[in-house]
């Protein structure tokens, strides 16, 4: 076999090598699933395609690289829902034919708040309030709309106001592109229910290993952290978990979409009570028998 395959590709890693490979390995697809945690769902309007070449650029320059246009489009002629799966404050919606066919005006109504603030990246398109307007001789076919909102939000409904098409991506596309600008950190934090609330060492270990305590309702979106104080936060976090002394540790759930551990404010923590028994080690040294 050796002279289809060079050595090294027979050589089996060492124990920390392979343990380096899978800590990397778990810490991009770690990455990967929670980026995907809050999905987008497109509802209503009229299911269709569109011709890539009917694409313009936003004012020029397609600054996000969406090659060609989008794919798989909604026809928004009357109204659609974009509802999100967790608590949002900032999101991107991209569009198409917006002003292709003249002057358009086209609304964006966060389900539930008032305050929502509507951007473009373009010039040419004006914005009263939630409403957006393209003058009668706009070029743009193409862009991002940014809706922000001091509360959270779920949904946002777009409404064709004067009966001109805006095409909105599908499902697919929102989450495929991962177009949450940030998530939003829950209003009502969720404490730890954990296997056990006291830990012990085992001798002859000295210290005691946090990571045998589970969590039986971690959100989807969220993972157990363990920290030295509470309220929870990024400077009490404990990276080594596995070698600790004695003393009052406090688990929390940290949201990576939102950057928060179990709210806005880091509450919602269950302390572990570590206590560290003394080991009876036996020396090294034979005794001698007279």
């Amino acid at each position: 076999m050796d002279k289809f395959f060079p050595k090294k590709m027979n050589t089996i890693p060492k124990t920390s090598s392979r343990k380096q490979i899978f800590i990397v390995l778990t810490v991009v697809l770690f990455s990967f699933i929670v980026k995907a945690q809050i999905t987008t769902t497109v509802s209503g309007g009229t299911s269709g395609t569109t011709n890539a070449n009917s694409f313009a650029t936003l004012c020029g320059s397609n600054s996000n690289g969406y090659a060609a246009g989008l794919p798989r489009l909604t026809n928004a002629t009357n109204t659609v829902t974009v509802t999100y799966s967790s608590p949002v404050t900032a999101v991107l919606i991209p569009f198409s034919d917006f002003g292709h066919s003249g002057s358009e005006q086209h609304r964006f109504d966060v389900i539930g708040q008032s305050n929502e603030v509507v951007s473009f990246g373009c010039s040419e398109i004006s914005v009263s309030g939630n409403t957006a307007s393209s003058p009668s001789s706009t070029t743009t076919h193409f862009g991002e709309a940014t809706i922000t909102s001091s509360i959270p939000f779920t949904k946002i409904v777009i409404t064709s106001i004067n009966g001109f098409n805006l095409h909105i991506p599908t499902s697919d596309f929102f989450n495929a592109n991962n177009l949450i600008i940030s998530a939003a950190c829950p209003s009502t934090p969720v404490t730890p229910t954990l296997s056990a609330i006291t830990l012990t060492n085992t001798c002859p270990a000295t210290t005691a290993d946090l990571a045998s305590i589970t969590a039986s309702n971690t959100p989807a979106n969220a993972t157990l952290t363990w920290h030295t104080n509470t309220p929870a936060s990024t400077a009490t976090k404990i990276t080594a978990i596995d070698a600790l002394t004695a003393g009052t540790y406090y688990a929390a759930f940290y949201y990576s979409d939102a950057d928060c551990y179990s709210d806005a404010n880091g509450t919602g923590t269950k302390a572990v009570t570590i206590t560290i028994n003394t080991c009876c080690n036996a020396g090294t040294t034979a005794p001698l028998f007279k």
